[in-house]
């Protein structure tokens, strides 16, 4: 057991330690039902002494074992409370007669409500004597169902501390049906930022969740921040939501049998209201208003939180992160409180260790300063025991479980790993997910080919994505096209093609802004990885660059600066990118991605500029060889697709304008069409 020496509040009453904890060895970690555990009188004391002053009242003993401490009220007039302790009489069970004339002495004194006397063990307590203690005004309590006063449901909401109400968070956040196809998750433990190109992560551990869950059901021995990152789609916000839902269901098991254990506070997007808080308080406040049954002073949450009751989880914060506020200043300052309990998770994609200067540097730091206090756990690609294991959830979750399962997961997995391209895509959970899930549901035939799957991954990926812009789409749409969205509209309600409660403009305007995004992302593929005269891996190029491809010349030019740059960073954040070699360099998340993009835009250019040889060189830029890439597999479909762009590709040939190297690709394009044609001929 650690005895803390520092005073959480200077107050006008007496100066109250910190509790401390018991360590992981700590043999009282396990107990009966009947008691609580690790606690000495003293340390009694100072919980829950603390936890009032931390509640904002001021209070000294009234009596031997009775704490009475007051706080002022918005009248003006003083509130009155009180908290009996007969384990400071060092009595092994509870004086009932004692008691009762404890909470008359206490409502003598002005204090209103039910009193509790807080203990560490029942042990002879009747349940007659508990109907005398209840019939007088006050109520047995264990430590922890003190300390977890403001999150019981149980409680009326008569009284100043009253919250506006619950609206069930967990209940819409917690997606209970990613929870249940959760799959074995493997990670490693990052030492530096820096990744190698084309290197394959070697897994430290097979399943962060399970080790997690295993180290922070544990009362924690010191402070620690945990960094959860990884490519998007690689099942963060699943790991998050599986680790909140069994954190929470540990406490409340716990709770009832009167052991210590943390309770998870979940943040997320969900606590954001029309505009991002502007100090961690401000997020508390929001946070408060859906998660707890009465108002906490920012003093008793943090109290709360750095003695150990709570666990911090952030996910998908990203914009409040970049934001100039406080958030890592406190973070400091809990983690560099060494008699500090205080447990916080971060989720976040890795592309904002890049995009993110204050949390890339809030880490170097940390790590330079104490490299215990914390580490960063990157959730790595699955591999075929990983798409085993999900390919077998996904058919028990099926309608008809197939008799023979172990041949049809055998089936699944070996259609995925024949396929180079696919074994490659497929290693992203949400992939794998989105492909595993079209063949169970018999829309095999829409996948058919490589380009539909890629296509149905980007509209997926955007349709995830979109909420989560900071922006809205109109952004995207330029106003010459604003007419034509109008006109769309117009004409979608003309043919009564507008549902109940649609909004015909707003769709269209959706629609050309998603479809000017994949241009703008297409775009910025197309200029690094096949136009640029220093064509290098993606992987390679700064934030900075990126920041210039992704300008305003690719969205609307109308936009004011501070627009211009929540949409570079929205961008920059976006589920398409992840963090590239450098600390501050950044990449797409899949290679394929990024050449289906590019090879959509190439093409886009070679179809709108079709009798310019110099489209078609700028279109097919200066990388080669590409003749093995998606980039030049999907340019050669579409223009296979159109006799006349046939055509015009074969007049390009013949035109001094059409540099090398694009000339020897565009003749092999062209060999390859003829060649195919004629065998579609003879069959």
């Amino acid at each position: 057991m650690r005895t803390k020496t520092s005073a959480h509040k200077t107050s006008a009453g007496p100066q109250i330690l910190r509790s401390g904890a018991p360590k992981k060895n700590d043999a009282t970690m396990t107990q009966s039902p009947s008691e609580t555990p690790g606690f000495t009188s003293r340390r009694l004391n100072q919980l829950v002494i603390g936890f009032m002053n931390a509640r904002g009242f001021d209070g000294a003993e009234a009596a031997p074992g009775i704490w009475i401490g007051t706080r002022p009220v918005a009248d003006g007039t003083m509130r009155h409370g009180a908290v009996l302790i007969p384990s400071r009489l060092g009595v092994a069970a509870v004086d009932v007669d004692w008691a009762i004339s404890a909470v008359l002495l206490a409502q003598g004194k002005g204090v209103e409500g039910r009193i509790p006397i807080v203990v560490t063990s029942r042990r002879g307590l009747s349940s007659e004597d508990m109907k005398r203690i209840v019939a007088a005004g006050g109520t047995v309590l264990y430590p922890l169902q003190f300390i977890d006063w403001y999150f019981r449901r149980d409680q009326s909401a008569d009284d100043e501390d009253a919250a506006t109400g619950i609206d069930e968070k967990l209940r819409k956040v917690i997606d209970q049906d990613l929870i249940r196809l959760r799959a074995p998750q493997p990670y490693r433990r990052l030492t530096h930022f820096e990744t190698e190109a084309g290197s394959k992560p070697v897994p430290d551990g097979e399943d962060l969740f399970r080790t997690l869950f295993d180290e922070m059901r544990q009362f924690p021995e010191g402070p620690r921040l945990r960094v959860i990152c990884g490519h998007a789609g690689v099942g963060k916000t699943v790991l998050v939501n599986v680790l909140v839902d069994r954190l929470r269901t540990a406490f409340n098991e716990a709770k009832t049998a009167n052991r210590i254990a943390a309770r998870p506070m979940f943040f997320s997007p969900d606590d954001l209201g029309s505009t991002v808080p502007e100090s961690v308080d401000e997020l508390i406040e929001e946070v408060q208003g859906t998660d707890v049954t009465r108002h906490v002073p920012p003093d008793a949450f943090h109290w709360l939180h750095e003695e150990g009751f709570s666990i911090w989880v952030f996910d998908g914060l990203d914009e409040f992160y970049r934001r100039q506020n406080d958030f890592f200043e406190v973070i400091e300052r809990k983690l560099s409180d060494r008699n500090g309990l205080a447990q916080i998770i971060i989720s976040t994609r890795d592309s904002l260790l890049s995009s993110s200067p204050h949390l890339l540097q809030f880490l170097e730091q940390r790590r330079r300063i104490d490299p215990d206090s914390v580490e960063v756990l990157e959730l790595v690609t699955w591999d075929a025991p990983a798409k085993r294991a999900f390919i077998e959830i996904k058919l028990r979750e099926s309608a008809e479980e197939p008799s023979d399962f172990n041949a049809r997961v055998d089936q699944i997995l070996t259609r995925l790993e024949e396929d180079p391209g696919l074994q490659e895509l497929t290693a992203l959970p949400f992939y794998c997910d989105l492909y595993v899930g079209a063949l169970l549901d018999g829309r095999e035939e829409a996948l058919g080919d490589e380009f539909s799957l890629l296509q149905s991954a980007v509209d997926a990926l955007i349709e995830r994505e979109s909420g989560k812009l900071s922006v809205d789409w109109d952004v995207f749409v330029s106003e010459s096209e604003e007419d034509e969205v109008q006109k769309l509209a117009q004409d979608a309600m003309a043919r009564g093609l507008v549902g109940d409660g649609q909004n015909p403009f707003m769709d269209a305007l959706r629609q050309y802004g998603q479809d000017n995004l994949e241009y703008l992302l297409g775009g910025a593929a197309h200029f690094y990885r096949f136009a640029a005269e220093d064509a290098r891996p993606l992987s390679q190029i700064s934030v900075s660059e990126w920041s210039e491809v992704l300008s305003p010349a690719y969205i609307d030019a109308s936009l004011d600066e501070e627009t211009e740059k929540r949409v570079q960073l929205a961008l920059m954040q976006f589920a398409f990118f992840a963090r590239g070699e450098g600390g501050d360099h950044m990449t797409f998340v899949h290679d394929l991605i990024a050449d289906y993009l590019a090879g959509k835009y190439a093409f886009a250019l070679i179809d709108q500029y079709r009798d310019r040889p110099e489209a078609v060189r700028q279109a097919i830029g200066t990388r080669s060889p590409i003749d093995h890439t998606v980039f030049y597999r999907y340019i050669k479909h579409r223009v296979a697709q159109d006799e006349d762009l046939i055509e015009a590709m074969g007049a390009a040939l013949q035109s001094p304008k059409l540099k090398e190297p694009a000339r020897s690709i565009v003749a092999k394009m062209m060999s390859e069409i003829s060649a195919a044609e004629a065998g579609s001929a003879e069959a």
